[in-house]
């Protein structure tokens, strides 16, 4: 009975928020934005050390909310902030917004005595990665958003559970990306031997379970052994939650057009659809990347 509770309370507590902020969207719709703008933090933000700083606002509307940061320390729970601009919470999920803590493989790809194989240790990724604060209680997993004004504003970052670093923080224009229109100069077509990056692979993952694993049940799918068991893919069901990130790094190319394909098992959601949204150094190419089913 008191679980029951529990969960009445939580879901009251989500909705609230959340129709709070809808209130707040509806209240500036149409307030899209086309200039980017950020400020060199180059700070820790702690419990007892909140930080303050100005910024200028280029033009009137709504801002996706963006952080160049890096954790300090290996627990499992995404990191967390308050932020207040000019002194004041713009809605209630603004007193705890989540972004994630980066992980990556600590080490090689750990051996049993018979050859099979498991997943490296996982570590705490080092370097500063860029995240936008995702609405992640929600299936649409829409960034939130600040309706600024032009000029300048105080922006405070406050109340964290686990100390990190910043880099930057950036309010990020929300213009709609454009859809995909075919290169015309078939000059630039890559047309090499295929570039290919095994999903095991991955440099940067943002949640401490998104390891790789090993499926010795096809020889489709590289590496393969027919007597043990080689790490050969990564994702699955536990790369299922909204925001989950996965980052893999290229060798270096040439300049030119690519064509991207997937060798991927989708068997979750049967007679579904699973969508994932690919970004190139952090950026969609194009609309429709946005939405790959």
């Amino acid at each position: 009975q008191k679980n029951e509770v529990t969960e009445k309370q939580e879901s009251t507590t989500i909705t609230s928020i959340n129709s709070d902020y809808e209130q707040y969207i509806a209240t500036h719709s149409g307030g899209v934005t086309t200039e980017s703008v950020k400020v060199d933090i180059n700070s820790k933000l702690e419990s007892n050390s909140p930080i303050s700083f100005d910024i200028e606002v280029p033009q009137t509307g709504l801002y996706s909310i963006g952080l160049n940061y890096r954790a300090l320390d290996s627990k499992n729970e995404n990191l967390n902030f308050g932020l207040m601009v000019d002194g004041e919470y713009p809605y209630k999920a603004a007193q705890d917004f989540e972004i994630p803590r980066l992980w990556c493989d600590a080490g090689e790809t750990r051996v049993d005595g018979l050859g099979n194989e498991f997943a490296a240790e996982q570590g705490i990724y080092e370097g500063y990665y860029y995240n936008e604060v995702i609405d992640n209680s929600l299936t649409s997993g829409y960034t939130y958003k600040l309706y600024m004004t032009e000029g300048t504003h105080n922006i405070t970052l406050a109340e964290p559970k686990s100390a990190f670093e910043i880099a930057y923080f950036a309010l990020a224009a929300t213009k709609e990306i454009d859809s995909y229109i075919a290169p015309k100069d078939e000059s630039q077509y890559y047309d090499g031997e295929p570039i290919i990056i095994e999903g095991e692979d991955a440099t940067i993952k943002s949640g401490y379970f998104l390891v790789s694993k090993s499926d010795p049940s096809t020889s489709v799918i590289t590496p393969y052994d027919p007597t043990k068991n080689l790490v050969n893919y990564i994702g699955g069901g536990n790369w299922s939650g909204i925001g989950d990130t996965i980052v893999w790094k290229t060798p270096e190319v040439k300049a030119g057009y690519y064509q991207i394909d997937f060798s991927f098992n989708q068997s979750t959601v049967i007679g579904g659809i699973t969508y994932r949204d690919l970004k190139i150094d952090g950026v969609s190419p194009y609309a429709e990347a946005q939405k790959i089913s």
